[in-house]
């Protein structure tokens, strides 16, 4: 089944599985710190681009999810213990979380990022070139 954030297949709501909030790292530096050195919370953290994650130094276990380039969850791994390697071929982005009981994303999933711009701050439009939003920052 291939499901939106935004909805199901038959275009109704339902409600992200089991997401609270969510941090995209994109710097070699976040990505490689991930959840490491961090308290188990309910964040969900997305890595891009990252095909390849690693639980050596964590004291507690993951759920991870890989991305296609098309935002579809390709492979899931749920409960991945310390010292540990994950990998999938085709990914380029993951989605991990400190692992707990309840839903979270399955393979078919689709993950969709929308990027909001604060005022007055550059962003590139489709020429590349850059210009200045009017928008206001949303949370």
């Amino acid at each position: 089944m291939r499901a939106d954030a935004c909805g199901d297949e038959r275009g109704g709501a339902r409600p992200a599985r089991g997401v609270t909030g969510v941090e995209l790292l994109t710097t070699w530096r976040a990505r490689v710190r991930g959840l490491l050195f961090r308290m188990p919370d309910q964040a969900v953290h997305v890595l891009v681009p990252c095909c390849d994650v690693h639980t050596f130094g964590m004291r507690h276990a993951l759920d991870i999810a890989f991305v296609s380039r098309e935002g579809v969850v390709v492979e899931v791994r749920r409960n991945v213990g310390p010292r540990r390697r994950c990998a999938c071929r085709g990914a380029v982005a993951v989605a991990e979380r400190f692992a707990r009981a309840g839903p979270w994303l399955e393979a078919g999933d689709v993950l969709e990022v929308a990027a909001r711009a604060a005022r007055g701050s550059e962003v590139a439009d489709d020429g590349g070139k850059k210009r200045t939003t009017e928008g206001e920052v949303g949370r």
